[in-house]
């Protein structure tokens, strides 16, 4: 009797999530507030998945770490960014080897064809297939009738867990060129080192201020 009342509080949370995920997305919910970039860590991606690679452009280039690189006039046009194939519903998926929590995601578009982004969604979640059995964190749109920009970043509408992080292109013909994307955790949701999990508000300023503890809690954790 408990075990079923915990699957349909399960049930009921995940659709409360989805509902609330689309009413952001469609304008039905506005995001609250969460940290700005400044006030959250980076968290450290373990692979990267493209539905299909243009020219030997892997996903792994979207999580190298390195933001500042210009892909056009390089000999290879590989460096600095992940390349698909023109497709349907084409997605980068980020893993992270583990469930992290998501608070906000930068994305960084291509120096150039920077239009070709066109609209975009953020999903957060545990299923590697379909990026929409997931939850949305939020949503853009790079056009020729908007005005485009190299960094875009994203404010989750709530702070969601799970391993993977999509940057899904939904509709027909679409082609995901990117030089990186990065998400990142509040600081509030980092665990806490033992030594400190006593004491969590420590914890905390451990993690934002490390060169004040000899053990911090970034290097730890």
């Amino acid at each position: 009797m408990c075990a079923g009342r915990a699957v349909v509080r399960t049930t009921r949370k995940w659709v409360k999530d989805k509902v609330e995920g689309w009413g952001l997305m469609f304008g039905w919910v506005r995001a609250p507030p969460f940290p700005p970039i400044a006030d959250a860590y980076l968290l450290e991606p373990v692979d990267a998945y493209l539905t299909s690679v243009y020219q030997g452009c892997h996903a792994t280039n979207c999580i190298d770490g390195d933001t500042t690189t210009a892909e056009d006039g390089q000999a290879s046009p590989c460096v600095g960014m992940c390349h698909s194939n023109a497709g349907t519903d084409v997605f980068l998926r980020v893993d992270y080897g583990t469930s992290v929590t998501v608070t906000n995601v930068t994305v960084y578009n291509r120096h150039t064809w920077i239009y070709r982004l066109g609209e975009y969604q953020i999903w957060v979640g545990d299923d590697a297939e379909d990026p929409t059995n997931n939850i949305v964190c939020d949503s853009g749109v790079q056009d020729a009738d908007g005005e485009a920009s190299q960094v875009l970043q994203h404010v989750c509408w709530k702070a969601l867990s799970g391993q993977y992080m999509f940057v899904l292109l939904p509709g027909a013909n679409r082609q995901l060129n990117l030089r990186e994307v990065q998400a990142f955790g509040s600081y509030n949701d980092k665990p806490c080192c033992s030594r400190l999990e006593a004491n969590p508000i420590y914890c905390c300023v451990a993690a934002r201020r490390p060169d004040l503890f000899v053990d911090t809690c970034r290097d730890s954790c």
